[in-house]
């Protein structure tokens, strides 16, 4: 799988990219990345319209639109490498909610995914052929603005019939102006659906856990930490997470690169900050709520003793007694 580079903008278009930029205020500099020619407008059922140069592309569902579980547990498939050793096919049947480019297993062993999560931005420039997939697939989309305004730049004709809903991360929702670290802090601790690390301060607005997506998501700085939050709200009460190796298994790649061509990764300068501590928090939260988690992967760098380890063999004969609904 190689890299797509993104289409190179005219001197015009730069101009007024940097023009846009210049003139987005500090408190909403988390949209200086969107297109000046793409919007969001609130609609009446708590959707948006997806607007490309002043013409509606597309609509985003509300995430209570997002189909109801139709068993206990889920899968949430990740792209690490150890992905590669699994029996995929044996997740037919099952709630499966991929993220990134795990939409390759998706058609690779024909297991239809009920949901995708997909906020980075340069996923979607560098990915569009994943993105394309993805969309195609008839899985729920649950994509970030600046994800959406790539989109429109490449293809928004991909929009119009596709099961696209708007996941903000939890400090850069759109069009809201981003509050400083301690004023997030100061709002998150009211707040009984947003729980933060008891030390990680001030956190920007990374390390904590949301139990209402449509505040948006705590980003753990890891893909897989947004999808749990969007699974544990749907009601899953047993989560397997597949793929978690967060560089675990001696490779730092996705199970779909190699060499040159596989995107750089963060996890050495983020595992320590946020990725530990976010899901630190996970851990607490989910067994304060009922909530069972367990990480499929074996040589995972994320400890047993906060998110138990099981194989795949052991989740799925876990599962036996719980038959699809």
């Amino acid at each position: 799988m190689t890299r797509t580079d993104s289409p190179s903008p005219s001197p015009w278009a730069r101009i007024r990219i940097k023009l846009h930029k210049w003139r987005t205020p500090d408190a909403l500099r988390h949209m200086r990345t969107a297109h000046p020619d793409f919007a969001l407008l609130r609609r009446d059922n708590g959707g948006w319209r997806i607007l490309w140069r002043g013409k509606t592309v597309g609509r985003t569902l509300p995430l209570t639109a997002l189909a109801r579980p139709s068993q206990e547990h889920c899968f949430i498939v990740g792209t690490g490498p150890s992905i590669n050793a699994l029996n995929f096919q044996r997740l037919r049947g099952h709630d499966c909610i991929g993220v990134n480019g795990s939409i390759l297993k998706s058609v690779e062993a024909s297991v239809r995914f009920r949901s995708i999560v997909i906020l980075d931005r340069q996923f979607f420039i560098d990915r569009f052929p994943l993105i394309r997939e993805t969309l195609l697939s008839g899985a729920e989309c649950l994509f970030s603005f600046r994800g959406l305004s790539a989109i429109c730049e490449r293809a928004p004709e991909l929009l119009a019939h596709a099961r696209v809903f708007l996941l903000d991360e939890i400090n850069g929702r759109y069009g809201v102006a981003k509050p400083s670290p301690q004023a997030f802090d100061e709002l998150a601790t009211t707040d009984p659906e947003l729980r933060l690390h008891p030390s990680r301060r001030p956190s920007e607005g990374r390390v904590g856990y949301s139990l209402n997506p449509d505040k948006g998501v705590f980003t753990g700085q890891t893909i897989v930490y947004s999808a749990l939050q969007v699974a544990t709200r749907l009601g899953y009460r047993r989560v397997f997470l597949l793929g978690l190796d967060l560089g675990g298994t001696g490779s730092g790649i996705r199970f779909y690169e190699s060499g040159t061509h596989a995107a750089p990764m963060r996890l050495d300068r983020d595992y320590e900050p946020y990725i530990l501590p976010a899901f630190e928090t996970a851990a607490t939260v989910c067994k304060s709520i009922g909530v069972e988690v367990y990480n499929l992967s074996p040589d995972s760098r994320l400890p047993a003793c906060i998110v138990p380890k099981l194989t795949l063999e052991q989740a799925l004969d876990s599962v036996l007694d719980a038959p699809p609904s």
